[in-house]
């Protein structure tokens, strides 16, 4: 039964780990700027007020960053910059789930390395699909070009 609870465990926590792997670097960013506002005094509301806006300010910089850059190398940068550490997310997402499915195993690196490859691509296909990016011949960028 406790098996079978982790499982359920593992998969809910996967499934909200690929909606929310977009925001992990802007969040951690604005969670230690938060705590680094409150332990140099400024207090535990505007401490998180000032956290939430960095949060928001880096989100938003990478975003415009990514959608007007040309260079497919600061595209492949700020995705890079969004996927390694959602990868790692999942890589330890895995991690620290397993023991309550069964005892460590081979197969605890194998799926924990499936799931954080799967994390991080999953942040890069949504960074494009967030910020606009279309294929040539895809049905959106026909309907989108014919509609004009």
């Amino acid at each position: 039964m406790i098996g079978f609870i982790g499982l359920v465990a593992l998969l809910a926590f996967c499934a909200l780990l690929y909606f929310c792997a977009v925001y992990i670097v802007p969040f951690a960013v604005g969670v230690w700027i938060a705590f680094w506002a409150i332990h140099a005094g400024s207090g535990e509301i505007s401490g998180f007020a000032i956290g939430a806006v960095a949060g928001v300010a880096l989100f938003l910089t990478g975003k415009v960053t990514f959608q007007t850059s040309r260079s497919p190398a600061v595209q492949w940068l700020i995705a890079m910059t969004f996927a390694i550490p959602a990868a790692i997310a999942g890589f330890n997402l895995v991690e620290q789930v397993w023991p309550l499915i069964m005892t460590p195993t081979t197969w605890q690196y194998v799926i924990g390395v499936v799931v954080g490859a799967a994390t991080g691509a999953t942040v890069i296909a949504r960074l494009g699909a967030l910020y606009g990016h279309r294929k040539a011949g895809s049905a959106s960028s026909l309907s989108h070009a014919n509609s004009s």
